[in-house]
């Protein structure tokens, strides 16, 4: 076997926010234009159930993997996650949005994991955090929470109705994985002023 993502959503929320022009949001280019948005919140889960490490390396060895994220203040791998909200036909409704993604150690979920191996380091100088293996260990999930910066699709417009929301882990596929055919996870939604509950 080998590694293997899964993605989970869940926790889903709509809330409206202002974004100012140098709002860390706005810096990353999670929004485009700066104002009040509404959005909709969802935690983003990407769990390991292979029997290897999915490793991302360390961000300096490569560069061309990783950027650093002004919002979250660490390292991200580039595009890792994708997210679409579409209508109940499938058919696209808000534009792809690709989120940078720090993988870590986050939770475990199998008690017969072995110890927390990998972390982010928050908060510190680019060139240490810079020299940290990223990834996930089998039996462990990295879980990004919805009320972190980004970590939402903006659905300005979007009218009350149902809707399917896709998430795509290791959506570039840089990083090998024994399965990619389990990657994306759909769930529906319905939408009616500012809640949303999973159908």
């Amino acid at each position: 076997m080998g590694a293997d993502m899964i993605p989970f959503i869940r926790n889903f929320s709509i809330d409206t926010e202002f974004f100012a022009p140098n709002d860390d949001s706005i810096i990353d280019e999670c929004v485009t234009t700066p104002g009040q948005h509404r959005l909709l919140r969802f935690d983003m889960i990407s769990r390991n159930i292979g029997d290897a490490d999915f490793l991302a390396g360390k961000p300096l060895e490569h560069p061309d993997r990783f950027v650093w994220s002004q919002a979250h203040r660490h390292w991200h791998l580039k595009h890792f996650n994708e997210y679409k909200l579409l209508d109940s036909a499938g058919n696209e409704v808000v534009p792809g949005f690709k989120q940078g993604f720090c993988l870590e150690d986050f939770e475990q979920y199998d008690p017969q994991a072995g110890p927390q191996k990998f972390t982010c380091p928050m908060g510190q100088d680019r060139q240490i955090a810079g020299q940290h293996d990223q990834g996930v260990s089998p039996g462990w999930q990295d879980v990004y929470e919805s009320q972190l910066p980004c970590q939402f699709v903006i659905i300005d417009g979007v009218p009350d109705g149902d809707y399917q929301m896709m998430a795509n882990t290791n959506a570039p596929r840089l990083i090998p994985e024994d399965d990619f055919t389990n990657n994306i996870v759909v769930v529906g939604l319905h939408i009616e002023g500012d809640t949303v509950t999973v159908r």
